[in-house]
C-alpha cells in the first residue's frame, strides 16, 4: 500500500492541485448534477407510459 501511495497516490494529489486537473473534476461533478436531475423527469415519463400501455392492453383485452 505504501509504495502504490509513494507511485500513484502522489500523481493524484498533483493532479487534483493542478488547474488543468480541477477542470476535469468540475467537469464531471456538472455531469453527475445533470444526470441526477434527469433521474426525476425520465422516472416520470416512464410511468406515464407504463400507464398509457396497461390502458392500451386493457382496451384491447376487452375486444372480444
Amino acid at each position: 500500500m505504501k509504495q502504490w501511495w509513494n507511485t500513484r497516490g502522489q500523481k493524484l494529489v498533483a493532479k487534483l492541485r493542478d488547474p488543468k486537473g480541477n477542470v476535469f473534476i468540475e467537469n464531471g461533478i456538472w455531469i453527475i448534477i445533470v444526470v441526477l436531475a434527469m433521474i426525476l423527469p425520465i422516472e416520470a415519463l416512464r410511468n406515464a407510459l407504463v400507464g398509457a400501455f396497461n390502458q392500451i392492453t386493457s382496451n384491447l383485452n376487452a375486444i372480444p
